[in-house]
């Protein structure tokens, strides 16, 4: 099985909505960690932002599991859009699983405004890829993994991610980070 995720980046300190409040990431870990201990999943695919995606890169890489970064925009710039703003401890996350991913893949999508939705497609791609040069049937399941609150308004890209990968058929696992 692959799982493909996405989910919020830790909320800013301006975010009114509280979608990942600051100093939830222990818990969503261990969620993640749970969760992946029961999947056990092949290979997981997901960008690198500030938040759900470098929890999930950090559990795949304490579990020994293969990990495909898709990077919709050169590293740089991904940098700067989606991880520096929350500070140098995601930095240097971000920094130490490009350091450790299996696979990393980018794309410029930096021409489009919505860049981060086409993010989603470039998820969808890199795993019906993976998917293909591991067995060339295509025929291994994808799941879908989503951090995704309770109050994410249905115009965020984790909300976007979430309607397609329903569209795609894949199952989708979610955790809240407003839970424990």
């Amino acid at each position: 099985m692959i799982v493909v995720h996405a989910g919020h980046r830790v909320d800013a300190p301006d975010r009114a909505t509280g979608l990942f409040p600051v100093g939830r990431d222990g818990s969503v870990y261990r969620r993640l960690y749970l969760l992946m201990m029961e999947l056990r999943p092949r290979l997981v695919v997901t960008a690198a932002a500030g938040g759900a995606d470098l929890l999930m890169l950090r559990v795949a890489e304490d579990l020994f599991i293969p990990r495909l970064v898709a990077l919709p925009l050169p590293v740089d710039d991904f940098v700067r859009r989606s991880v520096a703003d929350q500070g140098d401890r995601w930095v240097e996350a971000f920094q130490h699983s490009l350091s450790c991913a299996d696979t990393v893949v980018t794309t410029d999508l930096s021409d489009h405004d919505d860049w981060w939705r086409r993010g989603n497609d470039f998820l969808h791609d890199c795993a019906l890829d993976a998917r293909v040069r591991s067995n060339g049937s295509g025929a291994e399941p994808i799941t879908a993994v989503v951090v995704r609150s309770s109050r994410c308004p249905a115009s965020s890209g984790t909300a976007d991610f979430a309607a397609k990968a329903a569209g795609w058929g894949w199952p989708i696992h979610v955790v809240d980070p407003l839970e424990d």
